[in-house]
């Protein structure tokens, strides 16, 4: 929709930087969730505390932080949703007490903080969703491309069939076949 596509571009300009990390929001599959500002803690390298805003798609979620200065954002991180685990620390320290994680495959664990437990079930919520979504239509594609490919097979060997079936094979009283095209 244009409303969407309006969203995307304006995020997008958010974004505008002069030879940082390449962000392109804009794709024609992409849908936007919702966004919000966190506090993020830590991974494994950087135990340094900043305020970060989300930007949560149906595919990505995009990790910025505003640049006092110029009032753009710097890309900090881009996850790809069909590869994340978000979740609650078993042991969460008092810092993380409404926070949750998000983890790209082998990477280290990102950890954001929000101000409450709704506002953390509800990104956790928005996220799993989105992955979900995106699994879900990523399967689809794939099963669609999967079925357009045994179509053409099923397709290429009914017309080789076809062929095959205008040669017989003719026998002869003593056994012996000659091949002949039939004619139609």
């Amino acid at each position: 929709s244009s409303t969407n596509l309006n969203k995307l571009v304006s995020i997008q300009h958010l974004f505008a930087s002069k030879g940082k990390k390449e962000l392109n929001l804009v794709e024609p599959h992409r849908k936007f969730v919702c966004e919000g500002t966190v506090m993020y803690l830590s991974n494994k390298t950087n135990k340094k505390k900043s305020v970060v805003d989300l930007f949560l798609f149906n595919d990505i979620l995009v990790v910025g932080r505003k640049s006092t200065m110029r009032g753009v954002y710097e890309l900090k991180k881009k996850f790809d949703l069909t590869k994340v685990v978000v979740g609650i620390a078993a042991e969460p320290t008092e810092d993380e007490k409404w926070a949750f994680y998000v983890v790209e495959g082998d990477q280290e664990w990102d950890v954001f903080a929000t101000k409450s437990a709704e506002e953390r079930e509800g990104w956790i919520a928005a996220m799993n969703s989105a992955q979900e979504l995106r699994l879900a239509q990523e399967g689809v594609k794939e099963k669609v491309l999967l079925e357009r490919k045994q179509a053409k097979e099923y397709e290429d060997k009914v017309t080789k069939d076809r062929r095959d079936n205008r040669v017989s094979i003719l026998g002869s009283n003593s056994g012996s076949g000659v091949a002949r095209k039939n004619s139609m």
